[in-house]
């Protein structure tokens, strides 16, 4: 897990502490896109929740949010695809 926000940090520039607390829009979404990249690397979700200090309720409704802001809002999508891209390009090279 820590890998992946280590990527997702280096990407948008939003440090994991930034990302906890999940205030401005910037850190809010770099934490969403960690959180549904630990998802779909099939992270249990009990790890992800405990990682972020996360009830599991909160999880599951940012997960949804999630699939929406990858629908409607192209900043959220683009900061998601640079990420992935970005782990695409690091799991070639290893």
């Amino acid at each position: 897990m820590e890998d992946i926000v280590a990527l997702v940090t280096e990407e948008t520039g939003v440090t994991l502490e930034q990302m906890k607390l999940g205030k401005p829009t910037t850190a809010l979404f770099a934490k969403y896109v960690a959180q549904v990249i630990m998802h779909e690397e099939e992270i249990p979700l009990e790890d992800i929740t405990a990682f972020f200090g996360l009830h599991r309720t909160a999880l599951y409704h940012a997960l949804l949010t999630i699939s929406d802001l990858l629908k409607t809002n192209k900043h959220f999508k683009s900061m998601y695809l640079a990420c992935i891209k970005r782990l695409a390009d690091k799991e070639e090279a290893a």
